[in-house]
């Protein structure tokens, strides 16, 4: 899985749960795949923030659960313009490094720490991401 892939899956979540315009982070959660790394999330909102895709409307309370953030102040945001609708699908298979100088290989299954897209081993020979990875 690539970046690409997980800021088309966030923007299509968000196009999905836009509402006249609005964006209400607890109507954008549930749709944004299992596969797409939490860190990757905020730093795509931020991107849309930062080129006036998305501008703060007004706060609502956290339903997020998972993240432990239930009731607290979330930004709602306002749409400036339309977003893509359609998310891609994960590839079945990826290449992935397996350690450095190495050839790469098949995919090494979810990352053991975040549950995204393995890329090489970490230091006790579990999975990792490149974020975790790092």
């Amino acid at each position: 899985m690539t970046a690409r892939h997980h800021e088309l899956a966030v923007r299509a979540a968000i196009a999905g749960a836009a509402h006249d315009g609005l964006v209400n982070p607890n109507d954008v959660r549930p749709l944004i795949p299992e596969w797409v790394p939490p860190r990757a999330i905020g730093v795509i909102y931020r991107r849309l923030r930062q080129d006036g895709t998305l501008v703060e409307h007004d706060h609502v309370r956290s339903t997020d659960l998972k993240g432990r953030n239930v009731g607290k102040l979330v930004p709602r945001y306002r749409l400036t313009r339309p977003l893509v609708a359609a998310a891609p699908e994960p590839p079945t298979k990826q290449t992935v490094d397996t350690e450095p100088n190495k050839s790469p290989t098949t995919d090494l299954g979810p990352c053991a720490r975040c549950g995204g897209q393995t890329i090489r081993y970490g230091e006790h020979g579990s999975p990792l991401c490149q974020w975790c990875a790092s």
